[in-house]
């Protein structure tokens, strides 16, 4: 999937049962801050995953861009090469 990648950081170490609530993203933890790392090919997945976080009541520390995916055609040899 190409777009934009976030990185939406919250309070706490989430519990196995939370990560299953991500368990289409990816999560890491450590230092008392759950990490969730999501692509957005548009803005309504970002929102989706922003709600579902305020929906499970965890605390928002930050959303940080962190730039775009390469697309598929980046990744493919070019024919005229």
């Amino acid at each position: 999937m190409t777009g934009e990648v976030f990185v939406i950081s919250v309070t706490g170490e989430m519990s196995a049962a939370l990560r299953e609530q991500f368990d289409d993203l990816d999560v890491t933890i450590g230092h008392g801050v759950s990490r969730v790392r999501v692509v957005c090919p548009d803005s309504s997945v970002l929102h989706g995953v922003l709600n579902r976080i305020d929906g499970l009541g965890l605390e928002l520390i930050d959303v940080r861009p962190m730039g775009t995916t390469p697309g598929e055609d980046r990744l493919r040899p070019d024919p005229d090469l």
